[in-house]
């Protein structure tokens, strides 16, 4: 896969017939661990120093495909025109064909499926489904293992949009379920245990998160809210006390806190509980950051913080960490991009249309770089789009009416 991707980027590969064919819009960018070659400087996070520094060791060429540790090489394709101010995407195998897929909710009233070539690039025409004013959009697999059934919540009218895959890139007509208020942010997962997903679902005006549970194609989803903080905007699905049931959490914007409702496993929870989390958080990701066997949660803030909240088991204690992104930060997500073997942290920053990256964070000062991006990015998501095993990134720019794509190639 490696070498027909990198043939592409020559110029030179055959075209397959039906595929976007994205061109280059800029050299692969070398980084070393203190400063970059092309893009942004290296932003300094240590103290200045009236000595020359001493010489910094080059990684080895980009596209070798040896990934030395700390290299960071991505190259831009040229943006994937997409209408309608996009805001929030999923990245999933829709039509289980063995290659990422691309859905996306856009705010002028459309949501979107691109569907993936594996080498980076998408096929033409994307499925378009109209709605009013959509906003967060999940993936839901089945236990059938048929395709993934697409959600979108819609904010215009207050609903969530169902949508059945009755057969490979091919949705039934939706089925809907009122919620009220401004349901802004989707997360998926089996809450209940019945092996297919539900849906978790952030409401912004009513300080409320949403269960749906889904059951049959024909069932209606069984609706229950209980309350987060003040104006939830993201939400994620994760067992974060590692007791075998998956947990909720929200990113509550006006509070600026996480609030966690701890599942039991069949689909009910207890009452919120709340963390102290960045200044105006805008959205969250989880992971296990510090590789100690618990998940640490994410926020990005819009007016700059990125708080890292490292778990601490069970008790749903965290030690909190907060690194200055500068901006006005809003999407995230968590990937070892530079190859390291620790996991790094990218933000979207919507002022001033670049992605943030927190790379070294095993280290007491880490290390930031910034790569521009087409103007208002709103989300963020990390694959591996052309299979060579290197994680790819995403990002969603609504005022740019854009999807950026980097592929990292190192």
């Amino acid at each position: 896969m490696r070498g027909e991707a990198n043939g592409r980027r020559g110029g030179a590969a055959a075209r397959p017939r039906g595929v976007v064919l994205v061109a280059v819009a800029a050299v692969a960018i070398a980084v070393a661990a203190g400063g970059c070659a092309g893009g942004h400087p290296a932003i300094a996070t240590g103290t200045a120093s009236d000595t020359e520094p001493d010489p910094v060791e080059l990684p080895p060429a980009c596209g070798d495909g040896d990934a030395a540790a700390g290299e960071l090489c991505f190259f831009a394709l040229d943006p994937l025109p997409v209408p309608d101010q996009p805001t929030d995407l999923v990245v999933a195998d829709l039509d289980r064909d063995g290659s990422d897929d691309v859905a996306l909710a856009s705010f002028g009233g459309t949501a979107r499926v691109f569907y993936g070539t594996g080498f980076g690039t998408f096929e033409e025409s994307p499925l378009i489904l109209p709605l009013i004013r959509p906003r967060g959009v999940a993936a839901l697999r089945r236990a059938d293992d048929l395709p993934l059934d697409l959600a979108v919540a819609d904010l215009g009218l207050g609903t969530l949009a169902l949508f059945r895959a009755d057969a490979a890139r091919s949705y039934a007509s939706p089925k809907g379920a009122t919620l009220g208020g401004k349901p802004r942010a989707l997360a998926s997962g089996d809450l209940d245990g019945d092996g297919d997903d539900d849906l978790a679902i952030a409401n912004e005006d009513a300080g409320e998160v949403t269960i749906a549970l889904l059951g049959g194609v024909d069932e209606a989803p069984a609706l229950t809210s209980y309350a987060v903080g003040e104006e939830p905007y993201g939400v994620a699905i994760a067992d974060l006390d590692g007791d075998g049931a998956l947990d909720v959490v929200t990113a509550d914007r006006v509070s600026s806190t996480i609030s966690i409702l701890r599942g039991a496993g069949d689909g009910s929870f207890d009452a919120a509980v709340a963390r102290d989390a960045s200044p105006d958080a805008r959205n969250l990701a989880i992971a296990d950051l510090d590789d100690d066997g618990r998940l640490d949660v994410v926020t990005a803030g819009f007016m700059g913080a990125l708080a890292i909240l490292y778990g601490r088991g069970g008790d749903l204690e965290f030690t909190p960490r907060i690194l200055d992104g500068g901006g006005a930060l809003y999407g995230v997500a968590i990937g070892d991009l530079d190859h390291d073997g620790v996991a790094d942290v990218i933000a979207t920053d919507f002022g001033a249309s670049e992605a943030v990256l927190f790379l070294e964070l095993d280290q007491e000062s880490p290390r930031i770089e910034r790569r521009w991006t087409s103007s208002a990015p709103f989300d963020v998501a990390l694959t591996d789009l052309n299979k060579d095993g290197a994680l790819d990134v995403l990002v969603v720019a609504a005022y740019g009416n854009a999807i950026d794509i980097f592929i990292n190639d190192p």
